[in-house]
């Protein structure tokens, strides 16, 4: 899984003095919630874990860790439904999206 592979820390650009952060979108791709719309403390990131799915992975029983967000699927999305994946399996979870 090519995930697993990808440098964990955000280390700057060269010329740049701060790291990069997450790409939040200014749109939520699942309800078409606008930033603007959210209250406080809430932002972008935590309004998409809520439309997590609430059932665990069939695949990993036992072993699931709950699902977690897929920035590079909401940043650049392919397809319906890659937005949560299983951190044990990489499997996606179903997820239907405003587009």
């Amino acid at each position: 899984m090519a995930r697993a592979r990808r440098k964990q820390g955000r280390e700057p650009l060269p010329g740049e003095a701060t790291p990069r952060g997450k790409a939040t979108p200014e749109v939520c791709p699942i309800c078409g919630t606008t930033r603007e719309a959210l209250t406080p403390p809430d932002d972008m990131a935590a309004h998409l874990q809520r439309h997590a799915p609430v059932g665990g992975c069939p695949h990993c029983g036992d072993q699931h860790t709950g699902w977690h967000v897929d920035w590079d699927g909401v940043s650049y999305p392919r397809t319906a439904g890659s937005l949560f994946y299983c951190s044990p399996c990489g499997r996606y979870a179903p997820v239907q999206t405003a587009s």
